[in-house]
């Protein structure tokens, strides 16, 4: 059988929660109802399962905060059901308490080691017990649920910074070619110049006005290259171009002598 109970006792402005009680004695439901009915602190709807499969049933269509869990059952004991939930289900499954009349440690190690939360011996049993327990497998779920939403919320915002990100890269890429582009013509319009001055003035030229004129073209190429530096800068990290060496000295060379034309052309 399945009972699917609504919540026996209401108090005002208190939180409700789920119980699922997967036991087939009819007594031991009613004694876990009675102490459940004490419990001031919140609301409980109460289902019901007198055996694994109704019990995995019940787990695969209603939302559960936490189990009862009894560990002889007609159709197989409570490590049964336990490994059938875990391997049927996911992370998100229920705390569960595992309930016995026998006081075997190993069953509790067993039933730790698929999943069970907590173990109560029967001969044990007190409603206080029973509901410190159900206090602790209540509040796991809790903050398993609040973890998980959190985890979901923090995936979102990475996603959406991972994108955000991605636009702005595409952004820059697009501005920095064009710039470069833009930065060309007038390099290539100076360069060309210069060649049409050499063609029109080739007899008048002197050999100082040459080297000149020459050394105009190469500050045209070098400002091309920096350009070219400047894109690359502006793209870097985002290629799998290998990192090179770089030969300082004559980089500060180079440097110096951009800044201005030789003495011997001045």
């Amino acid at each position: 059988f399945i009972h699917e109970g609504k919540p026996f006792v209401t108090h005002m402005n208190l939180p409700t929660f789920t119980l699922l009680i997967v036991e087939d004695v009819m007594e031991s439901r009613e004694l876990y109802r009675n102490c459940l009915l004490t419990d001031r602190s919140c609301n409980y709807d109460l289902l019901e399962a007198g055996s694994v499969a109704e019990a995995l049933e019940l787990c695969q269509t209603r939302l559960i905060d936490a189990i009862l869990l009894d560990y002889l059952l007609p159709d197989g004991d409570g490590l049964k059901f336990l490994e059938t939930l875990a391997n049927q289900s996911n992370s998100s499954n229920p705390p569960v308490v595992m309930m016995t009349g026998h006081g075997d440690e190993s069953i509790a190690v067993r039933a730790m080691k698929l999943g069970a939360q907590d173990y109560l011996p029967k001969h044990k049993f007190s409603p206080e017990l029973l509901l410190s327990k159900v206090h602790s497998a209540i509040e796991n779920a809790r903050l398993r649920r609040q973890l998980q939403s959190e985890r979901i919320v923090a995936e979102q915002e990475r996603e959406q910074a991972q994108a955000a990100l991605e636009n702005r890269n595409q952004e820059l890429r697009s501005f920095v070619q064009i710039v470069s582009h833009d930065l060309r013509a007038p390099l290539r319009a100076i360069a060309n110049l210069s060649k049409w001055i050499e063609e029109d003035l080739e007899d008048a030229l002197t050999v100082g006005t040459q080297a000149q004129m020459t050394l105009l073209r190469s500050r045209v190429e070098r400002m091309s290259c920096t350009i070219d530096g400047l894109l690359d800068y502006a793209l870097s990290g985002q290629t799998d171009e290998p990192s090179e060496s770089v030969e300082v000295a004559q980089l500060l060379a180079e440097v110096i002598d951009s800044l201005s034309p030789p003495p011997t052309f001045c």
